[in-house]
């Protein structure tokens, strides 16, 4: 889409719409993988409870992040071509 419109996109957007179709299937199911088998071998249950809480977060800052960089990218030149 953006090369019809003859525009040049920054280095981290052409990675992230390039490699999105492998990169976020192998993160998530990677970091569910571990929560799973962080269960059969921490004893502590409130580190467990502590992983999972910091996974869950970086899971959520990460599609937070994800989002704001492709919105404001699509926004940026939406203006231009207003202007």
């Amino acid at each position: 889409m953006f090369a019809s419109m003859n525009i040049d996109l920054p280095g981290w957007a052409e990675f992230l719409l390039d490699n999105f179709a492998y990169l976020y299937p192998l993160l998530f199911v990677g970091l569910a993988i571990l929560v799973v088998t962080k269960e059969a071998f921490m004893q502590d249950k409130r580190f467990s409870l502590v992983f999972t809480l910091v996974t869950v977060l970086v899971v959520t800052a990460d599609l937070i992040l994800v989002k704001r960089h492709l919105y404001s990218l699509i926004a940026d030149y939406v203006e231009k071509l207003h202007h």
